[in-house]
């Protein structure tokens, strides 16, 4: 029994090292590109629970994980996206201006289950949307300046946690932005002609 418990301890601590050097390592890969992260306790930690000199001895590392990534500016694209699979606990992600990323790409964010704010560059278009249209957990999605249309908004209606959108600049028209709002009736959809609540 004390075999298979310390057995079950060190399987335990392994995948944790693992998660800690895969966080490690998407954030040297940020740096590198120049971007930028945020990291919140990935523990619900305190003085009392666990005091500064073990996270000085282990590093914040073990304590902290990455939520919000800014990748705007630094020309990252498809296929340089593909690292953010080592964030489990990605909400934001930022990839507006200055960025090479297009439909292709979004590929990649589909497998983030955890990931709620979306900010995407003006190379989205419809096409793009039917592949966000597989991440129910989508809160906020800004799509300013990008070609996105009626038509491709459509397939957002499927989206019932998303409380915000952001259209402005688009070819969604303010008939479609009504029909998306009759789809969902909570959310707040700003686009040229105004806002929608």
């Amino acid at each position: 029994t004390m075999l298979l418990g310390t057995a079950l301890v060190g399987m335990v601590l392994g995948l944790h090292l693992g998660s800690v050097r895969r966080q490690r390592l998407v954030k040297v890969r940020i740096h590198e590109l120049g971007g930028s992260y945020f990291c919140d306790w990935g523990l619900p930690v305190s003085e009392d629970i666990v005091p500064n000199c073990l996270e000085h001895v282990l590093g914040e590392d073990h304590f902290q994980t990455v939520n919000h990534v800014n990748l705007s500016g630094t020309g990252v694209s498809d296929d340089q996206l593909e690292f953010l699979d080592d964030l489990p606990r990605l909400e934001t992600l930022y990839l507006e201006d200055g960025t090479e990323v297009t439909d292709a790409g979004l590929r990649h964010l589909v497998e983030i289950d955890s990931l709620r704010n979306l900010y995407l560059p003006d190379t989205i278009t419809d096409e793009g949307l039917t592949v966000l249209a597989n991440m129910p957990q989508l809160e906020t999605l800004i799509l300013s300046d990008s070609e996105v249309t009626d038509a491709g908004i459509e397939c957002l209606s499927r989206l019932t946690n998303l409380k915000w959108i952001y259209l402005d600049g688009t070819g969604v028209t303010l008939e479609g932005a009504k029909r998306l709002k009759q789809h969902l009736p909570d959310i707040r959809i700003t686009y040229i002609f105004g806002e929608l609540t």
